[in-house]
């Protein structure tokens, strides 16, 4: 049930990251929604860290922390039950809607994930979205393995802490106003969490060979007090970055593919299911006991292979703009007029997009006719910039 409702949640949230934020805005979207989570995380992890604070030895987690765990989460249900709008009913500040929705059914879905496989795109970015959740596991393992049990819950805070202004960098580097061109944003983040990720793995390899970390071995429950204790620590903390910032990385771009709401729901479950099919290898692997340096040399070979992927969809998919490009889709206001200014779209076009908002408001389009037509233009071609 823990899975079924999680891959739920997580679409959902997928889905309202990907579909209400404007374009120039979207990894901003993705990085709240982090925040917050990891926010939570930390709440939690204080919990844990205050309920085994004399904890010196390698045991497990009591009762009392899965109990307090089980009613915070309780709690989020609530907030959602009373906070949530429909999609249909969410208007921008400018006074535009998102798109003009038509009804669906359980099949039309079905059909139209799978048709997001046939998308070559798609396809290109799985290997970058497989691989983004991978880290968590190895390293968790390690801390559990490695750490007494306060200095796990230790590591465990500034695991989640770290969440908070590291995704928020990241955030401001991909929605840069300074860079004009979206393909530019979307290659920094890319290029700043393969540095990361790459270099901290090798780190992590190094760091398991010269401590000789053998998990066949009975755990050294090492303290925070002992001189062996920074280095892991360290290496456990810029996991903390990868394993946000990299999923930041996959989303946005998968997000910058399309501003079609529909689109934009399957993006997320298929983002989602293929993170968990990563994610449940992972562990498979972990838990056959597989050394933590062979599971390290793994994770680094595909990490590679993803920031190959993640670099090769956003250079040559990512459009500067979808507005004008997916017919039911409402552009805003600000950018149909800058497009109109810059000639890259008519002022008959302009009113077709004002007739976009009046079919979506159950009113007749201006100029009376029944059919709107996608516009097939860019915003940020050379004639634009």
């Amino acid at each position: 049930m823990l899975g079924i409702s999680a891959g739920f949640l997580w679409t959902g949230a997928g889905f309202i990251q990907f579909a209400y934020a404007d374009e120039d805005s979207k990894a901003m979207y993705i990085t709240v929604q982090w925040v917050l989570t990891s926010l939570g995380g930390t709440v939690g992890a204080f919990i844990s860290f205050g309920a085994n604070f004399h904890q010196t030895e390698a045991t497990g987690v009591s009762n009392a922390v899965y109990a307090v765990f089980i009613v915070i989460m309780c709690l989020a249900m609530v907030v959602a039950a009373f906070g949530l709008k429909d999609p249909e009913d969410i208007v921008r500040d400018d006074g535009t809607h998102l798109a003009v929705f038509h009804p669906t059914d359980f099949w039309t879905e079905v059909k139209g994930v799978g048709a997001c496989f046939t998308e070559l795109r798609i396809l290109i970015i799985l290997p970058g979205i497989f691989c983004a959740e991978i880290v968590l596991v190895l390293m968790s393992s390690i801390n559990g393995y490695y750490f007494d049990l306060r200095t796990r819950s230790l590591a465990n805070i500034i695991f989640e802490m770290i969440m908070i202004p590291a995704p928020l960098a990241l955030a401001w580097a991909m929605d840069n106003k300074y860079m004009t061109r979206r393909r530019t944003r979307g290659m920094l983040g890319v290029a700043i969490m393969a540095v990361i990720t790459l270099a901290t793995y090798a780190g992590v390899i190094g760091w398991l060979v010269r401590n000789d970390v053998d998990r066949s071995q009975p755990p050294p429950a090492v303290d925070w007090s002992m001189s062996s204790f920074a280095s892991g620590f360290v290496l456990y903390i810029l996991s903390g970055i990868i394993y946000s910032g990299f999923q930041i990385c996959g989303q946005w771009t998968l997000s910058a593919l399309s501003n079609d709401p529909y689109k934009c729901a399957r993006y997320a479950g298929l983002f989602k299911g293929t993170t968990s099919l990563g994610l449940m290898a992972a562990f498979l692997m972990d838990s056959k006991n597989v050394s933590y340096l062979d599971q390290a040399i793994v994770h680094l070979v595909l990490y590679a292979v993803g920031v190959i992927s993640l670099v090769s969809v956003t250079w040559f998919c990512v459009r500067d703009t979808n507005y004008f490009l997916e017919p039911d889709v409402i552009a805003p206001q600000h950018i149909t007029e800058e497009a109109c200014v810059h000639g890259v779209i008519t002022q008959d076009e302009v009113s077709e997009e004002k007739n976009k908002q009046r079919v979506r408001d159950g009113k007749r389009p201006d100029s009376g006719e029944q059919g709107l037509q996608p516009v097939v233009a860019e915003i940020g071609t050379d004639k634009a910039a």
